[in-house]
């Protein structure tokens, strides 16, 4: 399953299909699977989209330019807020083992689409 994520105001692509395959990850750092439910049962997922911090060239750009302390994500397109990074204050995970992934995106705040191969195969056809 393929996803895509998009600025809910300007529908702008936020997160490609390419690089949802690596940018994705678990509340507990780890590749996100999204066929298999979590193992942790963080509320903190239901809500929020964790990322790799170089999961895209605008994040990643985001990221260095306030030195990779804390700051908001813009959508490159609109300026809508998406999200946000924090590497200076650490959060936990909700089972209090592992410390969350310092960047996000608020689901509230994006459409995420869902594509499985089927699907991706006629839109290519």
């Amino acid at each position: 399953m393929v996803v895509v994520i998009k600025c809910r105001k300007c529908r702008h692509e936020l997160v490609g299909e390419t690089d949802c395959q690596r940018a994705l990850v678990s509340a507990h750092g780890d590749t996100l699977n999204l066929s298999q439910p979590e193992s942790c049962s963080s509320g903190d997922q239901d809500s929020l989209w964790f990322l790799h911090e170089s999961a895209t060239s605008w994040i990643a750009e985001s990221i260095s330019k306030h030195e990779w302390t804390k700051g908001k994500l813009n959508c490159p397109h609109c300026k809508a807020r998406v999200g946000s990074f924090d590497f200076v204050s650490t959060s936990k995970c909700a089972c209090g083992s592992v410390t969350l992934p310092a960047v996000h995106l608020v689901k509230s705040k994006v459409d995420s689409l869902s594509l499985n191969d089927n699907m991706l195969g006629s839109l290519r056809s």
